[in-house]
């Protein structure tokens, strides 16, 4: 079992390098590195391993990429502090929906004082081009945690920098660089010295106090559940299961409510959320639990039309959530559905169906979110108009959800739905039974007569999951008409109970054994 040190978190003041540094420690793109300040808003959170083999990484000339094995760390992305009024005793509250710049700034700035609360050790970053923030320094140190002063862009500092501004902090400057990965091998050794120290445990020998430790952490308290069927267990509180996490991406137009669904789902305020288009700008990951199963869910920043995007931040932004439906299991499509009531659902074919069926092709479940639905006057009428327009855009795999994430209603239903697609997409059907349906459909459905020889269908196999994909061999495949493709399909999904996953079936003609003996005679 993997060790867990403790979360760490990056802090200081905006655009000194932060998510850089983020994406460099954790070894990948996940959050957005922009030349502009205020890029990030929410508070990235991963779990990574520390690479053991980072002292002999010092001494090659080749880069070699880590090993990622030994204990893990919670690192943690945060927006740039943007004032010095925190309060690290203030108890964190008002987590209604914010409707003006003052207030995202607040909520950013909540969000903050918790990461930081919650943490183990502080990473305060500064840029060694720029003045060192000394005042929000010293608010850092209010809080009590262990912290490392660290200089990024070191690779810009002159002969002619001035370095007094950065030693009168009267903390030991580490001095790095995550473009070029200058000084990140000493700062792995510095994080896991720190943790350690923290934790009490200075060598590895004694790791097994800190597996039982986190062992007892992580225990699940059956007792709570009893009477809370649909409650949602976080990260920290979660049991350990060998069930595969269901990966979920929340897509959709900006401003629909795809950030409060998140803190629905999590029950705590996760995401910032606000009346403000383009709020959430990365792609966003949290871990959760709901009835014994784990979930990955991703928040992405609202898509547009590609005519209406026109800032250079804007389409990065929505690259990374393009590339979260891509590597998702289900994707949940939110709607806001008091926007439908009363229109003919024009936006809803030209831009919500578009996400749809973007899913549809990468071969991913999707699962309508019909948001707001508690301030819906004709909820009935509402739901057979959407539905209906569903089955027109060949689209009948899709479920719809009928939510209120602000006062978090409809969550329970919204993901037993993603549940059950998750599961639908991970059937494997065995060859004998598939094929025996094919017989019995055959007899009773024969492919229409097109020519003076009729189409045969002879045999059908799941070649693969995720999506379902499957072959059928027969002769006179071309001559087989689309509408009874379809028709084949449908039945193939009411008999198998495969209504809420994506389907791929191929074609195929039969090859005649007889005509290859010939052309060997």
């Amino acid at each position: 079992m993997s060790i867990h040190l403790g979360k760490v978190v990056l802090l200081g003041p905006p655009n000194v390098g932060k998510s850089a540094l983020f994406n460099k420690l954790a070894g990948k793109h996940a959050a957005i590195v922009f030349d502009m300040p205020g890029v990030t808003r929410d508070c990235h959170e991963t779990r990574i391993q520390l690479p053991d083999d980072y002292p002999a990484r010092r001494q090659r000339i080749r880069r070699v990429e880590p090993k990622l094995r030994g204990p893990e760390i919670t690192l943690v992305d945060m927006p740039g502090a943007l004032n010095t009024s925190w309060d690290a005793k203030k108890a964190i509250s008002d987590t209604s929906e914010l409707s003006s710049d003052s207030d995202l700034d607040a909520a950013i700035q909540r969000q903050i004082v918790k990461s930081v609360s919650d943490a183990d050790l502080i990473l305060f970053v500064t840029a060694g081009n720029d003045a060192v923030p000394e005042q929000m320094f010293n608010k850092a140190r209010t809080f009590g945690k262990t912290m490392l002063f660290l200089v990024n862009k070191c690779d810009l500092i002159s002969k002619n920098t001035d370095l007094s501004q950065i030693y009168k902090l009267g903390a030991e400057p580490v001095f790095v660089s995550a473009e070029h990965g200058i000084g990140i091998s000493e700062l792995w050794e510095l994080i896991e010295a720190s943790l350690r120290q923290e934790l009490n445990a200075p060598d590895e020998e004694d790791d097994s106090i800190l597996i039982e430790k986190n062992g007892q952490e992580d225990d699940f308290d059956d007792e709570n559940e009893e009477g809370h069927s649909a409650k949602r267990q976080t990260k920290k509180t979660r049991s350990v299961h060998s069930n595969e996490k269901v990966k979920i991406s929340i897509i959709g137009r900006p401003n629909v409510g795809k950030s409060t669904l998140i803190n629905a789902m999590l029950n705590r305020e996760a995401q910032v959320t606000a009346n403000v288009p383009g709020t959430t700008r990365d792609t966003v990951e949290y871990d959760f639990e709901y009835k014994n199963q784990g979930f990955l869910i991703s928040d992405t920043a609202g898509i547009r039309r590609n005519a209406k995007v026109d800032s250079r931040l804007e389409k990065i932004s929505v690259s990374h959530a393009i590339n979260s439906i891509n590597f998702s299991h289900v994707c949940i499509l939110v709607i806001d559905a008091l926007e439908l009531e009363g229109t003919d659902y024009k936006e809803f074919v030209q831009q919500d169906l578009l996400l749809a069926s973007k899913a549809e092709k990468e071969g991913r479940c999707v699962v309508i979110a019909l948001n707001k639905w508690d301030l819906v006057k004709n909820k009935r009428s509402l739901r057979l108009n959407i539905e209906e327009y569903i089955r027109n855009n060949n689209l009948k795999y899709i479920s719809v959800a009928p939510i209120s994430a602000k006062r978090n209603e409809g969550i329970s239903g919204l993901l037993d739905a993603v549940t059950i697609a998750a599961k639908e997409w991970n059937t494997r059907l065995p060859t004998a039974r598939v094929n025996k349906w094919l017989r019995d459909f055959v007899f009773r459905n024969p492919p229409p007569a097109t020519s003076i020889r009729r189409s045969k269908l002879k045999y059908i196999t799941q070649v693969g999951t995720r999506p379902l994909r499957f072959v059928i061999f027969g002769t006179k495949i071309d001559d087989v008409p689309k509408n009874y493709r379809q028709f084949l399909e449908n039945q193939l999904r009411q008999t198998f109970q495969l209504d809420k996953t994506p389907i791929r079936i191929s074609w195929r003609q039969q090859e005649n054994p007889y005509i290859k003996d010939r052309r060997m005679r």
